[in-house]
């Protein structure tokens, strides 16, 4: 293939392989028909997925005038750059199609960790469905080993409009995540989401600067997917604790309103037997600018939980604040407003790399944090006052 792409972009323009690439294969036909095909990209890429140094084969078998067909096909890639996975590699998919089943197995591991995933199995196609099953299959994520239990099921049936999944486990000892229950046009036939006792300590690596510890537990119940939408939602985050400061137990519901098309959201913060924050209002998804409708209360609320946000000027917050805040716009550039005032405040400038403590009033506008005659105290007591303000874009290009 000297250069495929002009027509590969006429049915697929997201698609693009390296030119000059070589692609074999061979028919022969008789008692026994054989076909095979195989060959080898430098590279693909498709829209912002990556993979480079890939081979694929396939091979298929048909006696004469039989109609059951025996294929094998497989592909492998030796490094990827995948969307939210980064850099991974070792890349195969190899399966077995033999009469009504195929037999599948596949493996990918992120570059420079223990993280990979080994996930075998059967597809089986039945008079009217279609069954998945999972069989000694797992993950491993920061060097914890993470297994799909043996009795799982999906079937696909109802040409794909309805969904039964029955025990789909992933468990880590006490820690587990499971799905069981239907996808389907019957609004009495909902789905259960369960999260139980999972670590949080185990998502560090995946959830950015911060270090996470505390135990979650959650359900969420889905059904109308296809209309009308239920879903009721409830978590709890026991001791939660954010770089070893103690955040408290946190506890949330949520419940969707099918006629305003929003996630009711109520969510409680507790610290040493007091309330400490509040969050309640709306998400609606659905909209292209207005999704966050949320109001905040804090109540001697840690001062850590707003790292995330400003972490490409600040770290090592510390501190109490009080005061209201609200958020609106889109969840992925919102918009905070209000005023805390901050007791015990400690901060670390990034571009500095000094930390200082201060004890004042913090001012939040749609474009701008504000700062007005702040006294900054250094470690070694020196006394500075801060006047500003900090712009972004949702707190982007701060």
């Amino acid at each position: 293939l000297k250069q495929a792409n002009p027509l590969l972009h006429l049915f697929e323009p997201r698609l693009t392989v390296s030119d000059y690439e070589r692609i074999d294969g061979t028919f022969r036909n008789g008692p026994t028909s054989f076909f095979q095909l195989g060959g080898h990209f430098d590279s693909v890429r498709f829209d912002t997925m990556r993979l480079y140094d890939n081979e694929f084969d396939l091979s298929t078998s048909k006696l004469a005038y039989q109609p059951e067909v025996l294929a094998q096909a497989n592909v492998t890639s030796r490094r990827q750059v995948l969307p939210g996975l980064g850099r991974t590699e070792g890349f195969y998919v190899e399966g077995v199609w033999d009469q009504e089943k195929i037999n599948f197995s596949t493996a990918l591991a992120q570059t420079g960790t223990t993280n990979r995933a080994q996930i075998n199995g059967s597809l089986a196609f039945l008079p009217e469905a279609v069954r998945i099953v999972f069989r000694q299959s797992g993950l491993n994520v920061l060097g914890r080993n993470w297994t799909i239990a043996q009795d799982n099921s999906i079937l696909i049936s109802q040409g794909g409009r309805e969904v039964d999944i029955q025990n789909l486990n992933l468990s880590n000892g006490p820690q587990s995540i499971s799905a069981q229950g239907f996808i389907s046009q019957n609004p009495t036939k909902p789905l259960a989401l369960t999260v139980q006792n999972l670590e949080l300590a185990t998502l560090n690596g995946l959830t950015g600067g911060q270090k996470l510890e505390g135990r979650l537990n959650a359900l969420g119940t889905i059904s109308g997917v296809y209309g009308p939408l239920v879903i009721n939602s409830s978590l709890s985050v026991d001791s939660l604790l954010m770089d070893k400061v103690l955040i408290g137990d946190v506890r949330g519901q949520g419940d969707w309103d099918n006629r305003t098309s929003r996630l009711a959201v109520n969510l409680d913060v507790e610290r040493q037997s007091q309330h400490v924050l509040t969050v309640t209002g709306t998400y609606a998804p659905r909209e292209k600018e207005q999704q966050l409708n949320l109001t905040g209360t804090l109540a001697q609320t840690p001062v850590k939980l707003a790292e995330p946000l400003l972490n490409t000027l600040f770290r090592d917050l510390r501190g109490t604040a009080v005061g209201t805040l609200r958020l609106t716009g889109r969840l992925a550039a919102p918009t905070l407003t209000g005023n805390i005032d901050v007791t015990d405040g400690q901060l670390t400038f990034l571009y500095l790399g000094t930390t200082y403590t201060f004890s004042d009033r913090i001012r939040f506008a749609e474009d701008r944090i504000s700062f007005r005659d702040i006294a900054l105290r250094d470690p070694q007591g020196n006394v500075g006052t801060l006047t500003g303000d900090i712009l972004h874009q949702g707190f982007q290009n701060m």
